[in-house]
């Protein structure tokens, strides 16, 4: 560093902008860019929230100008000479003579680029002095913003801008000035970190803070209007312009010192920092003045952030974006690997460079076993498409990120996962109430996955029955052939009735079931004498859930789970409120008054359909997943079997859920005082050793079909399946000789009272309800209003995962909706039918712990 007195003094307005002189700075940008001295009045700074910001187009931007963000702006120039080990840009500039930084901050890239290049002119601006007073005789610093016209008199042999993300109303116009300012074969160079905090092991997903942050931010600069996630649109912009052979490369940076590469680990050493001063720099702006956050709401996030950012068992990093036109990159720059991007293909996997023509040659890659990460990934013009997603150009990397020595990379899936953005965790064993994960962690099972695994996990019994039947006949086609273990079962369920039920039908899961149960509610119409045709519709509740098939989509009154598929579900279905007095009981009414509500709206949509046109009204009678396990009060369903007598429908129940014991009785509906003409199940019958589920039918719709064409127009392949058949008979022995309905009772009662004791207090839990061991947690955003979380932060789905994180490893069971089919958050607990009081006691002390972390850190 050359210690001579600064290049310029302070800078006066310029009253006459059309002279012409040889001063550098009337040379420099003239007053068309408002361009003032270095007087009073720029350094009168203007302060917000404890922050000082410029006074020079004082509110125009995001960032402000104090000491701490000075320090910052000076670890990012040391991170990025970390990154492009020692230079300060990827730019092949041989002998500048003009170079130009934009938006240099403290002039430190400006002051040691012009070190560097002792004959070149190097302007950096600012809307602060915020710089040095002794820096190179050749590097000045002016005020100017550069947004506005540029007015050089002469052009230059290489711009560049670094971190001026935020800072741009106009991309576009940016682009085309500094096109408009460079000489023939200038370069132009753009260094900018793209805001999405991302990981290879999906451990970014862990750190819901830090994502709830920077979502939030990334939203807040659209709104403000200088958007930070623009740097994947540079590349189509200043071709727009006329730039040609445009280069774009991607970094991962890390976060933290977490990765085993002593190179990267020293880059996350001071990224770790500079993120952690980066938070509080964008945070007062964005969070305070953009989004209307209260500071209190603002520090226990940022708390959050901070925590997580700083754990190294999380391991994110940032993309940064290296975007040029017309350049190559030097041989002498030692990047390596570089690895080219692909076209998404769901995972990220090992992957060979290639060489497919272009102007950056690639770096051999021979010798290198351990791959490290965080590699330059380049996007060469003429080969990849000119928009791709951040997925596309980053996640989808060809090495993987790991955090210790010796970890493996991550092997794809064929599976078609229900999220295609991460790889679930890997049960690999399981015993009793716990899965056995490929971490090595133990995970109690307190949902029985959803609602499923009534026995836990590993009973002898069940095996071995399946066993048997696979010796003895693993297959027979119902269509052609009966079992033994299909008329065992059935045969149980139907005595299981005490009457009410006089056949049952087996499929292989509750979709199938409710499909089969709409068939044959139609169907029945169809077979009376005389025959009811116009009897086409259906009536459910809001905001109900009853599968994934497009007929179970079409009863189920949810919102969220319908609305890709809405143009393709069935127009015959319509839904009223549902059994909820939590949000539905109004102010000053009693249940009776509620009931009777509800069961007069129920009749007004039989009258606003056309009461001869409705087959059945479908419900659950605990309502699981829509809901969150609530369940009616006496007389509710009287009142609703009552509309639907008067009517001549038929009411179906669904249990595929709530039934076969999960509530305390082997039915629900045995505690609702009525009973249904069509009865679904599942999950619990087989208890997850196999999937099954299926019907219970009255005899008087059996009576209909038998005077009529004596079948039932439906039929699958796998009906009737006798190894499933065998296994859930087993199940059902084993819940009736261990006496588990009564254990059902007993500890679900205990469940209950335990949860109500520890959350009920809590300001953000709602409700807990329940029956049986079948338990939901609403969550809100103000008990009081009862208003609901935004569904932008996945509250429900954020707890689940805080709950499978080391130190907590329990699974709860998220969902959402419970408002109106979009918002609303709540849990499930629904464990083993055998849990012990020790258990019970577990599971609530997890849950507590995981739910007052998560909300003390929100």
């Amino acid at each position: 560093m050359c210690p001579n007195p600064p290049a310029q003094n302070p800078l006066e307005v310029d009253e006459n902008p059309s002279t012409d002189t040889d001063s550098a700075y009337n040379e420099s940008i003239g007053s068309a860019s408002y361009v003032t001295s270095l007087s009073s009045s720029i350094k009168n700074y203007k302060y917000e929230n404890g922050r000082r910001y410029h006074a020079f187009h004082e509110g125009a931007y995001i960032l402000p100008n104090d000491e701490e963000e000075q320090d910052r702006m000076d670890f990012l120039h040391h991170i990025y000479k970390l990154m492009l080990d020692g230079e300060l840009n990827l730019a092949p500039v041989k002998d500048p003579q003009r170079v130009l930084d934009l938006g240099t901050g403290t002039g430190i890239w400006a002051i040691d680029f012009a070190d560097e290049h002792p004959s070149a002119q190097v302007i950096g601006t600012d809307l602060s002095p915020i710089q040095p007073p002794w820096v190179p005789a050749n590097c000045i610093f002016e005020i100017d913003d550069f947004e506005t016209p540029w007015v050089f008199k002469r052009e230059f042999d290489y711009i560049h801008g670094r971190e001026i993300e935020g800072c741009i109303a106009d991309e576009t116009q940016l682009f085309r000035q500094a096109f408009e300012n460079l000489k023939s074969g200038g370069y132009f160079e753009l260094q900018c970190a793209y805001p999405y905090w991302l990981s290879d092991d999906d451990t970014a997903e862990k750190a819901t803070n830090a994502q709830l942050w920077v979502k939030h931010a990334r939203e807040a600069s659209e709104k403000f209007g200088k958007s930070l996630t623009n740097a994947p649109t540079f590349k189509d912009k200043m071709k727009e312009v006329g730039f040609v052979d445009i280069q774009e490369m991607v970094y991962k940076l890390p976060i933290g010192s977490w990765p085993k590469d002593k190179k990267k680990k020293e880059q996350g050493k001071y990224q770790l920092v500079q993120q952690l001063l980066g938070v509080d720099s964008y945070t007062p702006v964005l969070f305070s003045r953009v989004l209307g956050w209260e500071n209190a709401e603002i520090e226990v996030l940022k708390a959050g952030v901070r925590r997580e950012l700083s754990n190294p068992a999380i391991h994110i990093y940032i993309p940064v974006y290296f975007v040029s036109p017309s350049w190559q990159i030097r041989d002498s720059l030692k990047i390596s690997p570089l690895i080219r991007s692909r076209p998404f293909a769901g995972r990220s996997e090992p992957g060979k460079v290639e060489d497919k023509g272009g102007s950056c040659p690639h770096v051999e890659t021979s010798g290198l076993d351990n791959i490290q990460p965080f590699n330059l990934h380049l996007l060469h013009t003429r080969s990849y498409p000119a928009k791709m997603s951040l997925q596309e150009v980053i996640t989808q990397t060809n090495v993987s990120l790991s955090a210790t020595a010796g970890d493996t990379q991550p092997e794809g899936s064929a599976v078609l996962h229900r999220t295609l953005r991460e790889r679930p965790k890997t049960v690999v064993g399981s015993s009793g109430n716990y899965l056995h994960l490929e971490n090595g962690q133990d995970i109690f099972d307190a949902t029985g996955g959803a609602a499923v695994s009534c026995l836990g996990h590993g009973n002898e019994r069940v095996k071995q029955a399946m066993m048997a039947q696979l010796d003895a006949n693993a297959y027979c086609y119902s269509l052609f052939f009966s079992s033994p273990a299909g008329e065992r079962l059935a045969q149980l369920l139907v005595d299981s009735t005490g009457g009410v039920m006089s056949k049952a039908l087996i499929v292989s899961s509750g979709s199938e079931a409710v499909e089969a149960a709409l068939k044959l509610s139609r169907q029945y119409f169809m077979e009376l004498s005389p025959p009811q045709p116009q009897r086409i519709r259906f009536i459910a509740r809001k905001p109900s859930y009853h599968g994934t098939t497009l007929g179970a989509l079409s009863v189920g009154g949810h919102v969220t789970r319908r609305a890709l598929f809405e143009p393709m579900l069935n127009s015959n279905f319509s839904h009223v409120s549902p059994f909820n007095p939590y949000r539905g009981l109004k102010e000053g009414e009693d249940m009776e008054a509620y009931i009777a509500r509800l069961a007069q709206e129920l009749d007004d949509e039989f009258q606003r359909v056309g009461p001869n046109t409705v087959c059945a009204f479908f419900a659950e009678p605990v309502v699981g997943a829509a809901l969150g396990c609530v369940a009616a009060a006496p007389g509710y369903f009287r009142a609703m079997k009552d509309v639907c007598e008067r009517y001549g429908a038929l009411m179906v129940m669904d249990e595929v859920m709530s039934g076969m014991g999960r509530t305390g009785t082997l039915h629900a509906w045995e505690q609702e005082g009525v009973s249904p003409d069509i009865q679904t199940f599942g999950k619990a019958l087989g208890a997850g050793y196999v999937p099954i589920a299926g019907l219970l039918v009255s005899k008087k719709v059996v009576d209909v079909l038998d005077k009529g064409t004596g079948s039932f127009a439906h039929g699958q392949t796998y009906q009737g399946h006798p190894v499933a058949c065998a296994a859930a008979f087993e199940v059902q022995k084993i819940m009736k000789e261990q006496n588990l309905l009564e254990n059902v009772r007993a500890m679900g009662a205990y469940l209950g009272d335990l949860l109500k004791q520890k959350l009920d207090s809590h300001p953000n839990v709602g409700e807990v309800r329940g029956r049986g061991l079948f338990w939901g947690i609403e969550f809100v955003k103000d008990k009081a209003s009862k208003d609901p979380f935004d569904t932008s932060l996945g509250t429900a789905q954020a707890i689940h995962n805080m709950g499978l994180q080391p130190g907590y490893d329990i699974s709860v069971l998220p969902a959402m909706g419970s408002v109106d089919g979009v918002r609303g958050d709540h849990i499930i607990i629904s464990p083993a039918y055998n849990i012990t009081k020790v258990d019970v006691e577990t599971v609530v002390d997890r849950v507590q712990r995981v739910i007052e972390d998560y909300f003390g850190s929100h």
